[in-house]
């Protein structure tokens, strides 16, 4: 069977088995659990406190907890990737077993922080350093403690905004280096090109 905040493919397994686990809290703790776990996708701040007197009521230990924690979040970042409507979400997470009252607490939890979580995720998605700055000058002798270059060089210097911090690099090139690469951005520029007419 396919669901869809599974993005149309099977429910996994290890998911399957957490669900079971969920069932054996009361309602009002799946909802407080649910916040928890979105607490900790929004802001990285997991109250284990919480979650470990939630768990310890229920008869689980630390290794079903975190699993429990893994489920939930899982669900939260899976229907925001793939936009499943509350309705949806809670219809299929019925159908793998979890109670009417777990659902609809997770999917009232889901629904009140859906814009919140899918902006946080936008910003954890895929993204490349952003180039902040280039410097280069020539240096015509240079001595460095892995090689020494005779002829004149390029050094280059690199400056990368990465994870909210600035990383700075630099590093020589030589005559023939510095034209295989100019090269080589030629020929993936004319490819980038080529797709882009196609």
């Amino acid at each position: 069977m396919r669901f869809r905040f599974c993005g149309n493919n099977d429910c996994q397994d290890w998911l399957l088995a957490q669900i079971s686990l969920l069932s054996k809290l009361t309602s009002i703790k799946m909802k407080v659990l649910c916040n928890e776990c979105l607490n900790d996708i929004v802001d990285n701040n997991l109250n284990m406190q919480t979650i470990t007197k939630i768990g310890s009521e229920a008869k689980l230990d630390s290794h079903h907890i975190r699993g429990i924690v893994s489920a939930i979040q899982f669900i939260f970042m899976s229907s925001s990737k793939y936009s499943t409507d509350c309705d949806t979400l809670s219809n299929e997470l019925q159908q793998l077993g979890l109670p009417k009252e777990h659902s609809s607490a997770l999917c009232k939890v889901y629904s009140e922080n859906e814009e919140r979580l899918q902006q946080v995720l936008k910003h954890q998605s895929l993204r490349l350093n952003r180039l902040n700055q280039i410097d280069y000058k020539i240096d015509t002798q240079f001595n460095g403690l892995s090689f020494k270059v005779k002829a004149p060089a390029l050094e280059i210097s690199v400056d990368i905004r990465n994870n909210m911090k600035n990383d700075k690099t630099s590093f020589h090139v030589s005559h023939q280096k510095l034209s295989a690469l100019i090269y080589e951005l030629k020929q993936s520029l004319q490819l980038m090109d080529d797709i882009n007419v196609n």
